[in-house]
């Protein structure tokens, strides 16, 4: 029973269907790729033999580089960024990938910067904000910003670097504040898609059909090129780009008439983080983009200009980690010992295969600094589920203790209005409907 996931997706629907051109993508300032770095992706990051890629599980360190106004006002919340990191562990664990935060966050107060645009006459710069805040050298460096104009007139909600050079400067992203933790598949997690490797699902074929590394529709046969062209994968659709007017969003369909130069429909994948559809209708990565992502991070790692093992300040993990019902509202209630006077932050993740595999970031699953507690709801009947908790600016592969639960037969809370729970049988004095 999902009642509450329900009812958020039929309300964010409702707005997208008055206002659609809102609720969009909001534009990812990556540029498209270059033939040079189609070509690096073809010849050097794809062709990665399986034992190369990323085995496992890899720790990623985050270095967060916050801008403020010049008098400390504004900047990014703590609740947006554990928010945006449960986000991140939630869509990047099937690649064997776990970020963390390693250390605080460092503020900058800069006006200038807070807005940053790079075109005249502010032409702002990367350079600039290194100066104003710093760099790590051993962690993805994040700097956010409050809102972001590209060099060539893009207002962005973010950019990324693909791995194509082995330089510091492609060790970055660049994101707005207000697109950090705006949903569980929005920019953030597609801009982190770029860093390791992955384009545009549009890649090519948004200038049209006949345009140069456009994708055909076929996946197979002598019109596929899926493998060559457009975003180099070929279980991730043929994509000529979101627009508003070819969109239904009441069903987050496409329906435009769109063909490639064959003349074949084009059936984009809308539910597509590296697409531009709108986040309510979904967010998935695919198979292929998964392996691409482990390539994208062997190939990030093999590189020596910059690492990725910045270690993490020492946090004490939470203990007496407790789960229980909560016969209120139909959710478990987790509790714990807060031990650490330094976390950020607390991430919460749960298995339902056992206490030692299986576990994964809960989209919702955080707390701020000092949190000694949590009330997971996306619970079914019958289930038994595990969880463990751990700081999240600590280190990645230490947890608190696990607590589990087995849920009951669950029913409608009172005032929970419908849900899919059914009466079998009613019987009031002589009146029973059982016969």
């Amino acid at each position: 029973m999902n009642l509450r996931n329900n009812y958020f997706r039929i309300v964010l629907l409702f707005f997208l269907t008055i206002s659609g051109r809102i609720f969009a993508q909001p534009i990812c300032g990556t540029p498209e790729a270059t033939r040079a770095e189609l070509d690096f992706l073809l010849q050097n990051v794809k062709t990665l033999p399986v034992a190369e890629r990323n085995n496992g599980t890899t720790c990623v360190p985050i270095q967060i580089w916050a801008f403020r106004q010049s008098d400390g006002t504004g900047g990014i919340s703590q609740d947006a960024l554990i928010r945006g990191l449960a986000y991140l562990n939630y869509n990047y664990l099937q690649a064997g990938i776990e970020f963390y935060y390693c250390g605080d966050p460092v503020y900058a107060n800069d006006s200038d910067l807070y807005n940053f645009d790079g075109t005249a006459p502010d032409n702002d710069t990367e350079s600039q904000l290194v100066s104003a805040s710093g760099e790590s050298f051993e962690a993805v460096n994040v700097y956010v910003v409050n809102s972001i104009v590209t060099s060539g007139g893009t207002a962005a909600a973010g950019y990324a670097y693909l791995p194509y050079s082995d330089n510091s400067n492609y060790n970055r992203i660049l994101m707005r504040i207000s697109s950090y933790a705006s949903s569980v598949n929005g920019t953030l997690s597609h801009e982190f898609g770029h860093y390791f490797s992955l384009l545009h699902t549009h890649q090519g074929t948004e200038n049209g059909p006949f345009s140069a590394n456009a994708e055909n529709v076929p996946r197979t046969g002598a019109q596929a090129n899926c493998s060559t062209d457009g975003d180099l994968l070929c279980d991730t659709e043929a994509d000529p780009r979101y627009d508003s007017n070819d969109f239904d969003f009441g069903t987050c369909s496409y329906t435009g008439s769109g063909t490639d130069q064959f003349g074949n429909l084009y059936t984009p994948p809308v539910d597509n983080i590296m697409s531009y559809y709108p986040d309510a209708c979904g967010g998935i990565f695919t198979s292929d983009q998964y392996t691409q992502i482990a390539q994208g991070l062997a190939t990030r790692l093999g590189h020596n200009s910059y690492s990725l093992d910045c270690s993490p300040p020492g946090v004490n993990v939470p203990t007496g980690l407790n789960a229980q019902l909560n016969n209120d509202e139909n959710g478990i209630d987790l509790s714990w010992t807060d031990n650490a006077s330094n976390e950020i932050g607390y991430l919460v993740e749960r298995s339902t295969s056992s206490g030692s595999t299986g576990f994964r970031q809960l989209t919702d699953g955080y707390t701020a600094a000092n949190g000694t507690s949590y009330t997971d709801y996306n619970i079914a009947s019958n289930t038994q589920y595990w969880y463990r908790v751990k700081p999240a600016n600590g280190d990645c592969d230490t947890y608190s203790s696990v607590a589990n639960f087995t849920t009951p037969t669950l029913y409608c809370t009172a005032g929970s209005g419908t849900c899919d729970e059914y009466i079998s049988r009613v019987q009031i004095g002589s009146i029973d409907n059982s016969s």
